[in-house]
C-alpha cells in the first residue's frame, strides 16, 4: 500500500497534469505510473487522467486512489513542476517522456512502462503527439520522430534504413526492433535490475544478469518487436505432403515451399489485448463518457497491461528458469557418477529441465550425448520417471525411444517384459516410462541404453 507521501506526491503530479496542453498534444504527469494497474492494489493511486483536450477523466469506482483524487481537487491545476519548495526554491520540473498519439501499440506501452520503472524516468511526465517542435523538446521520445540516436535518447525504429537488432553474449538476433526492443537494448538490464529488487529477490551477479537479460527478450520482448514489425512467426518449408515437385525438376525433389497458413486465430496475445483498449472503431471515447479516461487515460492502461506481463515474465526468469538451469547443469556434470555411460543425467532434485539441457551440453562439449534423464516425480509419490530426451527442445521425437517392446505396458505385465521388479508404465510413444523406485527405473535406463 502506498504511504501518505507518496499519495501526496502522486496527487501534485496529477495536478501538474490538469493544465492546458499544447495543441495537438495528449500530455499528463503520474509520478508512479509504473505501478499504475487495474487489476492489482498498486494500482490504486492512479485516479485523474488528462484527455488530449486536457479534461480530466475520473477512473471507474473502486480503482482510484482517495488520497491522490483529493489532492489533484484542492490544487486547482496548479503545475507540480512549478510550485515552489519550502522556503520558495522553485522545484526541479520533471523529465518528459514523448511517444506518438492516436492509435497505440504493444511495443511504445511497453517502452513507457519499461522507462518508468527505472528511477530516474519514474517521475517523468508523458507526452503524446507527433507534434516535431513539441518532440524536440522531450527528453526522451520513442516510436515517433524518424530518428535513432541513443546519444540524444531518440528511440523509434520506422525510418528507412532502419535495421537493428540486440546482440547478447554469444548471439546476434535477427529481429528487428520496435522501440520497445530500443528501450530494452538501452536500458533493459537496469528495468530487470529494478523488478528484481521490487520482488525481493537477491540481486544477480554479472553470468546470471546476462543470462537473464537475454531470457528476457526471448521469452518477451522479442515477439513484441516482432508483432510490431510485421515479421511472420512461421516460415514456409518444403512441404512433401502438398504434392509432387513441378515438372522438369531434379531427381528426389520435393515439393516447393507453400506459404504458411494459419490453422486457427489467436485474438488472446498481449498485442491484441493492448489494440483493444484503443476502443471499438463505433465506440465514442471522449473524455466524459469513456470510463477509461479518453486516449491518454487508455494508453496508460495498456502500458499497465504490458508492464506487467513484463514485469512478471522477468521475476518467473529470476526466480524459477534461473535456478534451474543452475540444477540442470550441476546434474548434467554429475552424470558420470549416475552412469558410468555418461549418457544417463539423474537430477539431483526436479526441475524443468528441456529449456536447459541443451544449452549445457553444448557449454559443456557434450551435444547429443545424453540420452535419458531421471527425476523423481513431482506430485510426491515418490515414484521415479525416465524420459527420453528429444533431438531438439520443442520436438515429439526422441534421441532414443525406450525399447518397443516395452511401449504401452505397465505394472506387472511390464516387470515381466522389461525383467525390472517395481516398473509403472512405458507410455506407447516411448518417450517417458516411470519404476517405483530410483534403483528400479535406473535399471530400466542401463537396459534401454542397449536395447
Amino acid at each position: 500500500m502506498l504511504s501518505r507521501s507518496a499519495f501526496i506526491h502522486q496527487g501534485l503530479s496529477i495536478a501538474a497534469a490538469l493544465r492546458r496542453p499544447t495543441p495537438g498534444v495528449c500530455c499528463w504527469s503520474l509520478a508512479s505510473a509504473p505501478f499504475f494497474s487495474f487489476r492489482t492494489a498498486a494500482g490504486l493511486a492512479a485516479s485523474r487522467l488528462v484527455s488530449g483536450r486536457g479534461h480530466a477523466a475520473t477512473l471507474p469506482a473502486g480503482r482510484v486512489g482517495l488520497a491522490a483524487l483529493q489532492m489533484a481537487s484542492t490544487v486547482n491545476g496548479m503545475d507540480a513542476a512549478a510550485a515552489p519548495k519550502e522556503g520558495g526554491t522553485p522545484a526541479v520540473k520533471p523529465l518528459v517522456i514523448a511517444t506518438h498519439d492516436g492509435t497505440f501499440h504493444c511495443d511504445e506501452a511497453l517502452a513507457v512502462y519499461m522507462l518508468r520503472r527505472i528511477p530516474r524516468y519514474a517521475g517523468a511526465s508523458l507526452t503524446r503527439t507527433r507534434n516535431p517542435e513539441v518532440l524536440a523538446t522531450a527528453d526522451i521520445v520513442v516510436d515517433v520522430g524518424a530518428e535513432y540516436n541513443p546519444a540524444t535518447h531518440r528511440y523509434d525504429h520506422h525510418q528507412r534504413g532502419f535495421d537493428c537488432t540486440l546482440t547478447t553474449p554469444g548471439k546476434v538476433w535477427s529481429t528487428k526492433l520496435s522501440s520497445a526492443g530500443l528501450v530494452y537494448k538501452h536500458f533493459g538490464a537496469e528495468v530487470i535490475a529494478t523488478i528484481v529488487a521490487d520482488a525481493g529477490l537477491p540481486a544477480l551477479g554479472d553470468a546470471d544478469a546476462a543470462a537473464v537479460y537475454a531470457k528476457v527478450y526471448e521469452s518477451f520482448v522479442e515477439a513484441v518487436d516482432a508483432i510490431d514489425n510485421g515479421i511472420p512467426q512461421y516460415v514456409s518449408a518444403p512441404c512433401p505432403a502438398c504434392g509432387p515437385a513441378p515438372e522438369g525438376a531434379d531427381a528426389g525433389a520435393t515439393a516447393p515451399p507453400r506459404p504458411a497458413v494459419a490453422v486457427y486465430q489467436s485474438s488472446t496475445g498481449l498485442s491484441a489485448r493492448v489494440g483493444r483498449l484503443n476502443g471499438r472503431w463505433n465506440e465514442d471515447l471522449s473524455d466524459g463518457k469513456d470510463p477509461l479516461g479518453g486516449p491518454t487515460g487508455r494508453f496508460l492502461a495498456a502500458s499497465s497491461v504490458a508492464g506487467e506481463e513484463f514485469a512478471a515474465t522477468v521475476v518467473d526468469v529470476v526466480a524459477s528458469w534461473l535456478p534451474a538451469r543452475t540444477v540442470v547443469a550441476a546434474s548434467l556434470g554429475a552424470r558420470f557418477e549416475a552412469d558410468a555411460s555418461g549418457k544417463v543425467v539423474v537430477m539431483s532434485q526436479y526441475a524443468p529441465w528441456k529449456a536447459h539441457l541443451f544449452a549445457a551440453e553444448r557449454a559443456a562439449g557434450a551435444e547429443g550425448e545424453v540420452l535419458y534423464v531421471v527425476y523423481q516425480d513431482d506430485r510426491g509419490s515418490g515414484a521415479w520417471r525416465i524420459q527420453a530426451v528429444p533431438p531438439t527442445p520443442d520436438s515429439f521425437d526422441s534421441r532414443k525411444k525406450l525399447p518397443e517392446a516395452w511401449r504401452g505396458l505397465r505394472d506387472a505385465e511390464l516387470d515381466k517384459v522389461t525383467g525390472v521388479e517395481g516398473c509403472v508404465f512405458v507410455h506407447a510413444s516411448g518417450f517417458i516410462g516411470g519404476n517405483k523406485t530410483f534403483e528400479g527405473v535406473m535399471a530400466m535406463a542401463q537396459k534401454a541404453l542397449v536395447l
